[in-house]
């Protein structure tokens, strides 16, 4: 038998969906598509961030992303910018199946 993904089995991805649904589908699509190619993205991180002022700015995505656990910091960080990288196959196959279907359904 062999093993199935665990992760996208444990959680939901509502808060993720209604960001893409707002966000910029141009910039963000692109910047997503290039993280499925296994390239990086540089954000700046909002750890701080609390679900009363998630909504506050569509950049917080990138947080929430990161928070999550659904990317990674590659290399060090240049004070809150870091660059965001997807950590492994499973997280991958998220991101393709699930996440870039918000893209397409919209």
């Amino acid at each position: 038998m062999e093993p199935k993904d665990y992760w996208s089995n444990t959680s939901g991805n509502e808060i993720v969906g209604c960001f893409i649904e707002k966000v910029d589908k141009g910039l963000t699509k692109g910047e997503i598509e290039a993280l499925v190619a296994w390239e990086t993205v540089t954000k700046e991180i909002h750890e701080e961030l609390t679900y009363s002022n998630l909504y506050d700015s569509m950049d917080n995505i990138w947080s929430v992303l990161f928070m999550a656990e659904y990317l990674t910091m590659s290399g060090k960080p240049e004070g809150k910018r870091i660059r965001l990288a997807i950590p492994n196959m499973e997280i991958r196959n998220i991101f393709m199946g699930q996440i870039m279907a918000f893209y397409w359904a919209s």
